[in-house]
């Protein structure tokens, strides 16, 4: 941003009269206000009497779990749908749309968690769709030199650092957001919703984010942010608004204790997030063993997974821990190496072989490597185990039902039936189903790539749960995130990576989230650095 918009200390806000810089108080009319909102689908009340008020230069945090109404909500706001009952206004002025179009006119600018940009155009080609200029008298041809002073003006008014010319397809997830965000600049948007805005950026990209945030906000942009990040919150938003069952239940101040955020989200106290550590003895039987595995310049990475305990693999976005885990699975090709699962050989190259030999595959993401959308919860969650619901050659229906309702029932997942489409569930109940699939096999190893990825505080600590329960039976459990404070509170051991192996290794008191952070960019505690240089 340029250096003449200044960054305002966390918690001021800002007058639609008054200059940036000018504390004001709440009571003056809110640039935003909701009352009495509600939204009813057939058999379901989506939202129940939301009242809620966003003043101008404000951060908003709006949590809840997956199915509290959050989505609803954000629909509303950005005119893909229309409240049932309630009121919606804008500086106090009553605010009606019946489109996301009219939103946009109307100052409210929405981030989706998926970009919404066109891959294939430009920078500028994206920052003017829809608004391009015609070349007079020829209809349809756009006029390239104004389309690029109007796209440059764009960047220049919200001061990020982006190039016209790069094809949106080639940006990082990040630098996609900041095309969104100067898109709405220039539209002069007051209002930008983000949803889920760091769910797939790495530490530095977030922390990026939230100087951007916070330098939007001190030129008099309110946000209204979402998050299943609670760490994330205290660090960026001002005041938050916490949804269950439809129905705001707290608001709150951005530091408010993580417990009482939690607690006001899933219904009841929540001690801990993370169940008590186990782990596995040095002397425990190899669920898995990587020997000399090679991948393109990887390697050779070396490692074992033992009965019982949660392997954690760390590194910085483009470091080969993911690549590992994908080679292992089979859906990634490897140059060598030698792979044993539970003692047995497996040969590389074919996710059915893998399988076979009990190994689970989880990848981060769920919508294109994991649920088939359209197809019912059942058909989802037994998916992996036709060959054993089969009565002669045909499928049995009463087997399949029966399956699919056990792990239904088992992993406490939220449906109004078995034939609900799988797309259509919150996505914690999505990834729930997606393990059930998976571990309705009995598998000896589970490889998880962000397995709590954009769901909610209720779903992470069911995920957890799960992870450690499949550790106490003996199943050897690989974590792939970037999250260092849930690695630190599940992992037993952490092995960390760069671009062409193992860097270091932390365990038992070491795996904390300070260490994790340095162990990702090749820094390790005295302690840990004879370990990290053994494997």
């Amino acid at each position: 941003m340029p250096e003449a918009c200044p960054v305002l200390p966390r918690g001021t806000l800002i007058s639609n009269n008054q200059p940036a810089g000018a504390t004001v108080s709440t009571a003056q009319t809110p640039l935003l206000s909701l009352r009495n909102v509600s939204k009813q689908y057939p058999g379901v009340r989506a939202l129940k009497d939301v009242s809620l008020d966003l003043s101008t230069g404000e951060v908003l945090g709006l949590l809840g779990e997956n199915g509290a109404g959050k989505s609803t909500l954000v629909k509303i706001l950005s005119g893909a749908t229309q409240p049932s009952e309630g009121a919606i206004a804008l500086n106090g002025e009553p605010l009606h749309f019946s489109t996301p179009a009219d939103a946009l006119e109307q100052g409210i600018a929405t981030v989706f968690q998926e970009s919404m940009l066109v891959p294939n155009l430009s920078v500028a080609e994206n920052l003017t769709l829809g608004r391009e200029p015609a070349l007079g008298g020829f209809f349809g041809l756009v006029q390239r030199r104004e389309q690029r002073r109007r796209a440059q003006a764009a960047i220049d008014a919200s001061g990020f650092d982006l190039s016209l010319h790069e094809r949106v397809a080639d940006l990082s997830r990040a630098d996609k957001q900041l095309v969104e965000l100067a898109r709405g600049i220039s539209l002069k948007s007051r209002i930008f919703i983000l949803d889920e805005p760091t769910s797939a950026l790495t530490p530095r990209e977030t922390k990026g984010l939230f100087e951007d945030i916070r330098r939007l906000v001190a030129s008099g942009i309110a946000i209204i942010y979402i998050t299943h990040r609670l760490e994330e919150v205290a660090e960026i938003c001002d005041r938050l608004a916490v949804l269950r069952d439809g129905a705001l239940v707290a608001e709150l101040p951005g530091d408010a204790p993580q417990h009482q955020i939690v607690a006001a989200m899933v219904g009841r106290s929540v001690e801990t997030l993370f169940p008590p550590k186990g782990g596995a003895p040095e002397t425990a039987q190899k669920a898995l063993s990587v020997k000399g595995l090679t991948i393109g310049a990887i390697g050779p990475v070396s490692f074992d997974v033992r009965k019982g305990e949660v392997l954690g693999l760390v590194g910085l976005l483009g470091a080969a821990q993911q690549k590992v885990g994908r080679a292992i699975y089979g859906c990634m090709p490897a140059n060598g190496g030698d792979v044993t699962v539970d003692g047995a050989a497996l040969k590389l190259g074919s996710t059915i072989r893998s399988a076979e030999k009990g190994i689970a595959f989880l990848g981060a993401d769920r919508q294109r490597e994991g649920v088939i959308a359209p197809m019912s919860l059942m058909g989802n969650v037994s998916l992996r185990s036709l060959l054993d619901l089969m009565r002669g050659p045909l499928l049995s229906p009463a087997k399949e039902k029966a399956l699919a309702e056990g792990l239904r029932e088992r992993f406490s997942i939220r449906s109004y039936g078995l034939s609900q489409p799988i797309g259509t569930l919150s996505g914690g109940n999505q990834q729930k189903a997606l393990l059930a699939r998976w571990l309705a096999t009995d598998p000896r190893v589970v490889i998880l790539e962000d397995p709590t990825a954009g769901i909610d505080v209720g779903a992470k600590e069911e995920v957890y749960k799960l992870m450690r329960e499949l550790a106490d039976q003996g199943v050897g459990v690989v974590m792939i995130s970037s999250d260092s404070h849930e690695m630190a509170g599940i992992c037993d051991r952490v092995i960390g990576f760069d671009q062409h192996g193992i860097v270091g290794e932390l365990s038992g008191a070491e795996v904390n989230a300070h260490n994790l952070i340095g162990l990702s960019v090749g820094q390790m505690p005295e302690q840990g650095r004879a370990e990290g240089a053994q494997a």
